[in-house]
């Protein structure tokens, strides 16, 4: 999830949360930056589900790729711990391109680290195949 643009992206945000609002979910987690606060906020508001910080889950400019994904590897190892399967996460790019690679078991190197969902679009990984949902349009359509 990504509420890059807010306000104008409050409306997809705003339909990405009812989209939620009957999905699974067991805990939520999100990055301490603004448009993560701000979209975690929107997304609890419609769905009663609150959001933890993590830094782990902050996006860092110019971090070295190596940390980045030492960063989302030790955020997944303290996850799969937990007895949580439905897991709502609110970060940024480059997190977002470590977590679905890293997840879908796909090589994570430093070619793939922009392959990430864009602002209104929400990133589903089900039994280690990635989905893409867009908000953005006005209406919501699956890739």
């Amino acid at each position: 999830m990504g509420g890059e643009g807010l306000p104008g992206g409050i409306p997809p945000i705003r339909r990405l949360g009812t989209y939620l609002l009957h999905m699974p979910y067991d805990a939520g987690y999100r990055s301490e930056l603004i448009r993560c606060q701000q979209t975690a906020a929107i997304v609890t508001e419609i769905t009663g589900h609150p959001f933890t910080a993590d830094p782990r889950l902050n996006e860092q400019i110019d971090e070295p790729y190596t940390r980045v994904l030492e960063r989302v590897q030790n955020f997944l190892d303290e996850v799969s711990e937990t007895p949580h399967r439905h897991i709502w996460v609110c970060t940024h790019g480059a997190i977002i391109a470590a977590l679905k690679h890293l997840l879908t078991r796909e090589a994570h190197t430093p070619v793939n680290q922009n392959d990430y969902t864009q602002p209104g679009e929400l990133l589903i990984i089900r039994e280690r195949q990635p989905e893409v949902v867009r908000f953005g349009s006005g209406e919501t359509t699956y890739v």
